[in-house]
């Protein structure tokens, strides 16, 4: 008998850049209304659908190619000094620092998912900087009032 590949539905995962978009709040509105008298879960579930049909793909990973074309426009704009051009390189400016700002955002979510994700994989990786975290953080000795230090006699 021949096996057929049928292939997973994608898991949803929510992109924390997309609470700085504007029309985020709009298409989370149409996902909760386009579910209609359904459950709460039917409604979240719809929510995440458009959610991602609408930020899905290559919306949040061009970031790299964003940033370098407002570099580069930048750069053009630079040297003159007219009215609009003025204008228009404080808008570019503008832009960004927001893609700069969304693109850390970006990282910082996949810093954290490798970091729970190693985490629970690999004990040992984990128990690693923890076990460094409560060295730093721990006394091990203290001075006394004539100045010379001691090791600590009390349990904490």
């Amino acid at each position: 008998m021949k096996q057929v590949y049928v292939p997973r539905a994608k898991r949803f995962k929510f992109e924390n850049t997309w609470i700085r978009e504007q029309d985020c709040r709009g298409v989370v509105k149409q996902g909760w209304e386009r579910a209609g008298c359904g459950t709460v879960l039917e409604k979240i579930r719809s929510c995440g659908s458009i959610l991602q049909e609408w930020g899905g793909g290559e919306k949040n990973r061009r970031y790299k190619q964003q940033v370098q074309d407002c570099k580069k426009s930048l750069r053009k704009l630079q040297s003159r000094r007219d009215a609009a051009v003025v204008k228009q390189y404080s808008e570019i400016r503008n832009t960004y620092l927001k893609l700069l700002e969304r693109q850390e955002i970006y990282w910082k979510q996949r810093a954290k998912q490798h970091w729970l994700r190693e985490g629970d994989r690999n004990i040992r990786y984990f128990h690693r900087f923890a076990s460094t975290r409560k060295k730093n953080n721990s006394i091990d000795r203290i001075k006394n009032a004539n100045g010379r230090s001691q090791r600590k006699a009390f349990g904490m």
